[in-house]
């Protein structure tokens, strides 16, 4: 070929067809057609800018760019093949060329306006498909026409006029304003025109990562991936062209904003990609499997050692699989946060029938999920640790009635009345076994014993046993736990036996003890009456005296009064035995009043 009258100097990141397209020009050809006459059909349907080995074209424009002194290769695409199609592996050729169609536009362009309002010429960079944003405006590249939507053909753009007449330096730029996308074109435009030496493998290493992370995003659903719905209005996604959803500009905005985020923040974003995919399996078990190659692809890549860290943590913390049978999983089982009920069961080293009523009770957690026609059964790990360590941490009811000196029932009871909380229990959660917070217990014990007056060696007549102490207060209605709870309020001073320090060695005062009942009978009888050894006292008879006074209806039939164990008594009112000394003795009512005060009064009569 001739050498042209007039060269041009090439511009910052000019593409080859741009730089051939002013050449023409500036040699007065009326197109870029005129001048390549040989491969005119070629070059209005092709960019140009991609040279293929063995194409017709090729030669023509090698020798046209040796004739203008240009390095054809650093104003074409193929100067990013290491990067965007040698870091796959192929199956075919035809595998290969297809991954230079995807990363590549070779018959149509796109285009900064503010980049061309400034100095009208074709970037290289503008043909890869990954590159959506201008770098320098921080504007969302134009791909259509703004007025009739066509397809913008790089020829037609080199001359400013779609066909349907409209100047592509007229249109309007659109500032790219989300955060994720902005973060992934600055990541991948300084990935691709990063010149530094010995960082080719680096980068290659990133783009196969990256361009897995585009085929499993093909097949999700792109609603599930809520770190990216304000991206754009994509119902799809459609890099490996597997529907007929355009491929633009906006859906490329979308997919390199997540496969970069998934690629580069896998701690943050990975985890909903991996549920996306397991979402997948539920409607379509061949797309799961499909994408399950893709995922394999990743976590096996040589680089991938964070990958496999968030997939691993992802199955740990599921609980609706079993982790020990997930092919890909590389981590620990014991760092898993479900397991099974089998290692449950050797954790607790119990029964099984107690590790079903642990679950059943919620001591233990357990989790039924159904994964297609398979019930999954896992409980929570953390709840099994927390149930040992409190177990560990805990008195069973055996152990509290010997450690605080009393029976099964009593101990019971202090737990069903609150003076001891229960962990567990029949009347806390249902639970069939007690369960005791041991230092509460031994907090309880120590601040009863504590109060205690003096500690001495054996009970005697100044101070009370326990239990004698509450078989005494029986008579009036109180059982033991009324009695711990009177010590507890201080209404009756205690001493302790030396070598018996809990409840059982508890020794009352006995005057205080014989004092306070006297003062229980007589508030139960002004609350209820005599009874029938009482009655006797008032009338200084015996039993069969009463019975014929009731008989010869003197004294009115007693009425009954249920005690505090469920027995009944018989009882006879103030008012009725009132009447009855006005009726037998024939005292008027203040003698009858004054004579019952000064029995109700004095400790002898009781």
């Amino acid at each position: 070929m001739k050498r042209l009258l007039n060269n041009v100097k090439p511009k910052k990141g000019e593409s080859l067809y741009s730089i051939l397209y002013r050449s023409a020009k500036a040699n007065y050809f009326e197109h870029l057609g005129s001048m390549l006459k040989e491969i005119g059909h070629f070059i209005y349907s092709n960019n140009c800018n991609y040279i293929k080995k063995g194409q017709a074209a090729t030669p023509v424009l090698e020798e046209l760019a040796e004739v203008l002194g240009l390095d054809i290769y650093e104003h074409t695409l193929n100067q990013f093949d290491y990067a965007l199609v040698d870091c796959m592996d192929y199956s075919s050729k035809k595998a290969k060329e297809f991954q230079s169609h995807r990363v590549y536009e070779k018959y149509g362009t796109k285009y900064c306006s503010a980049c061309v309002q400034e100095d009208f010429y074709h970037k290289l960079e503008w043909d890869i498909s990954l590159l959506t944003t201008c770098q320098k405006h921080n504007t969302v590249l134009i791909d259509a026409c703004p007025k009739c939507k066509g397809n913008i053909l790089l020829g037609r753009f080199m001359a400013n006029r779609c066909r349907c007449g409209f100047q592509f330096n007229q249109a309007h730029s659109v500032v790219e304003s989300d955060k994720l996308v902005t973060a992934a074109q600055k990541a991948i435009y300084k990935i691709l025109f990063n010149k530094e030496e010995g960082v080719k493998e680096s980068i290659k290493d990133y783009f196969y990562i990256f361009f897995h992370m585009c085929f499993l995003l093909d097949k999700v659903n792109v609603e599930e991936l809520s770190s990216f719905k304000n991206i754009d209005s994509v119902s799809k996604t459609n890099f490996l062209r597997l529907n007929t959803d355009t491929r633009d500009v906006m859906m490329m905005r979308y997919i390199t904003a997540a496969a970069n985020a998934f690629t580069s923040q896998p701690d943050i974003y990975l985890k909903e990609l991996l549920m996306a995919i397991d979402n997948v399996k539920i409607s379509s078990i061949d797309s799961y499997k499909n994408m399950f190659g893709y995922l394999r692809k990743i976590l096996k890549y040589e680089d991938s050692t964070l990958y496999q860290k968030v997939y691993d943590k992802y199955i740990l913390e599921r609980k609706d699989i079993y982790a020990n049978e997930q092919e890909l999983f590389k981590g620990k089982l014991e760092d898993k946060k479900f397991i099974t009920r089998i290692e449950a069961f050797k954790m607790i080293k119990s029964e099984w029938t107690t590790l079903q009523n642990l679950c059943d009770y919620g001591l233990l957690k357990l989790h039924k999920t159904t994964n297609g026609d398979r019930d999954i059964y896992l409980i929570e790990k953390e709840s099994v640790q927390n149930y040992l360590k409190m177990k560990k941490e805990s008195m069973t009811l055996n152990q509290l009635t010997t450690y605080l000196g009393v029976n099964f029932r009593i101990a019971t009871k202090l737990a069903e009345r609150g003076f001891i909380n229960a962990l567990h229990g029949p009347k806390k959660d249902g639970y069939q076994i007690w369960y005791f917070n041991r230092n509460e217990v031994e907090s309880f014990l120590i601040s009863f014993t504590a109060r205690a007056k003096k500690k001495i060696t054996k009970p005697n007549s100044k101070w009370t046993p326990f239990e004698t102490a509450n078989c005494s207060l029986r008579s009036v209605g109180l059982d033991t736990i009324d009695l711990i709870e009177l010590l507890q309020k201080g209404m009756l001073s205690y001493s302790i036996l030396k070598d018996q320090q809990n409840i059982k060695g508890i020794c009352i005062n006995a005057f205080e003890l014989d004092k306070f009942i006297n003062l229980k009978q007589k508030e139960l009888i002004k609350q209820f009456g005599f009874r029938m050894k009482q009655l006797q006292k008032v009338f200084r008879v015996g039993e069969p005296r009463i019975r014929k006074w009731i008989e010869e209806g003197k004294i009115s039939m007693p009425c009954e009064k249920t005690n505090w164990c469920g027995t009944k008594s018989k009882v006879f009112s103030i008012d009725e035995t009132r009447k009855a000394l006005m009726v037998i003795k024939g005292w008027e009512l203040s003698v009858a009043d004054e004579y019952l005060n000064s029995m109700l009064e004095s400790d002898k009569f009781l």
